[in-house]
């Protein structure tokens, strides 16, 4: 289903900038979140879900510098499990999830963050990059007890070390 919603997203953009240009693993991440909000009977996937996804991640760039800022996967799902008005519980009419506004705006800076560092793959670093960049994110990493300045400058620091490929 996701598939069917990027292709919707970026129906404007080359064809490039499709599903395929996102890693395996960062489709994994998206799916993750995805189940996440419908997990929690969701009629939207926010960048909150999609972040639980990339702390769910047992390996990688993303993986290590969220575990080194001591955050997880549990305290991530705990957060949205603990802030429900944050989230439309209602499934919408048709009964499908689609992506909320945010998302929208978090893949699409998903995307340019890829651009930036020059790579053909889109990775689960820039998408926490781009969900760092979300202004409503704050409360998350602050539940977190993170550093968003210091997340984005660690991931950033290894994405420009290593080519990302995951």
């Amino acid at each position: 289903m996701l598939k069917k919603l990027f292709a919707r997203l970026f129906s404007t953009q080359p064809k490039a900038e499709s599903w395929k240009r996102f890693s395996k693993v960062t489709r994994d991440v998206l799916n993750y979140g995805q189940m996440q909000a419908e997990a929690f009977r969701h009629a939207e996937i926010e960048p909150e879900h999609v972040f639980v996804g990339l702390a769910a991640k047992e390996s990688g760039i993303v993986s290590k510098v969220l575990g080194e800022a001591g955050i997880s996967k549990e305290q991530a799902f705990t957060y949205i499990k603990e802030h429900p008005n944050q989230f439309v519980l209602q499934p919408n009419s048709t009964g499908k999830i689609s992506l909320s506004n945010r998302t929208k705006k978090m893949l699409e800076n998903t995307v340019a963050n890829a651009r930036r560092y020059s790579r053909e793959s889109i990775c689960t670093g820039d998408i926490l990059i781009a969900i760092l960049e979300d202004p409503e994110i704050k409360p998350l990493i602050k539940y977190l007890k993170g550093d968003e300045k210091e997340l984005r400058y660690k991931i950033q620091e290894l994405l420009l070390d290593k080519p990302a490929t995951e």
